[in-house]
């Protein structure tokens, strides 16, 4: 009888250990299903997420934009463009976390984003702003050679018939006497690093009864229909070589430089580290004379945006 028994008791225990093992083998096996699920699902959104390129409200950047987009594109990078910012709000947008990619210039990144109004090396500058900037956990990669600054254009029958090819020959004919014409936008003639600096720099002056202000859009047109001998120009608009304007030479560095920089955010490179060379192949195809041939496509031959990024990319083999 207490043989029996014990016999009894022991197949008992033996049975409840059997469902304990098997219920914390069920239950392992649905905690592992659970985190494979969830992994997977990680996985996925990692994979479906489109980056972001932002863009300003101005041709260049558009096509920038849309050229980034589809070379993302082509290398199996899902992307999206969201442009028509401003200068603040791009940055506020890439500051947050809504924009991955966006392209900025030098100077705008040394003097609106840190601070500084004295002019500097451009590469000195670069190197400060990427410093500092990598603290916000934006990446300023290589530069392009794009320098879309301001500059001084005329006509280049004006230019030969007067042999004014730079700012210094410009200082010349007006202090000889010349009444030449200007057509600035609403900014260039009272900046230091425009034509107040111009005229401190190369000891000259322009009256400012023969100062038409207008927009920037609108100053070539001023020296094509005549109404002005120099205009205030931004340097790779399309409109420079389609109306035969001459941009003057800037010998004493007045004008400071605007390179094109990707601008990339910290964790876009970490989830995707294809970014950097695919940008920086990028900037190694632009320089300025191509900027003003993308915009001339778009701006006066009225081309779309993205047949233009698709023609950049075919004739720069990219």
């Amino acid at each position: 009888m207490a043989i029996a028994a014990t016999l009894r008791r022991t197949l008992k225990e033996a049975r409840a250990k059997a469902r304990i093992a098997c219920l914390a083998q069920a239950c392992a096996s649905m905690l592992l299903a659970s985190a494979l699920t969830l992994g997977l699902a990680a996985s996925a959104a990692a994979q479906s997420r489109s980056f972001v390129v932002g863009g300003k409200a101005f041709t260049e950047q558009y096509v920038l934009a849309e050229i980034t987009k589809q070379l993302l594109e082509k290398a199996g990078v899902p992307a999206r463009t969201r442009v028509g910012y401003g200068t603040d709000t791009i940055r506020e947008a890439q500051l947050a976390g809504e924009v991955d990619i966006a392209w900025d210039y030098t100077w705008t990144g040394y003097s609106m984003h840190l601070g500084f109004t004295e002019p500097r090396d451009p590469d000195a500058a670069l190197a400060e702003v990427r410093e500092t900037d990598r603290a916000n956990g934006l990446i300023w990669l290589e530069r392009s050679s794009v320098n879309n600054t301001y500059a001084l254009a005329v006509n280049l029958d004006f230019a030969a018939e007067n042999c004014i090819h730079s700012v210094e020959d410009l200082a010349q004919a007006l202090r000889n006497g010349a009444a030449f014409r200007m057509a600035s936008d609403q900014e260039c003639h009272k900046r230091a690093d425009c034509l107040l600096g111009a005229e401190r720099a190369y000891n000259f002056k322009v009256a400012p009864e023969r100062i038409a202000v207008m927009n920037v859009a609108e100053t070539h047109e001023a020296l094509r229909e005549r109404r002005a001998e120099i205009a205030v120009v931004y340097t790779t608009d399309g409109k420079i070589p389609a109306y035969d304007l001459e941009l003057l030479e800037d010998p004493r560095g007045v004008f400071n430089a605007y390179y094109l920089v990707p601008v990339v955010s910290a964790r876009a490179l970490e989830e995707e580290p294809r970014l950097k060379p695919i940008l920086e192949r990028i900037a190694r195809s632009l320089d300025t004379a191509t900027s003003q041939d993308l915009h001339y496509r778009v701006d006066i031959v009225g081309q779309p945006v993205d047949q233009v990024a698709r023609y950049f990319i075919a004739s720069k083999g990219l």
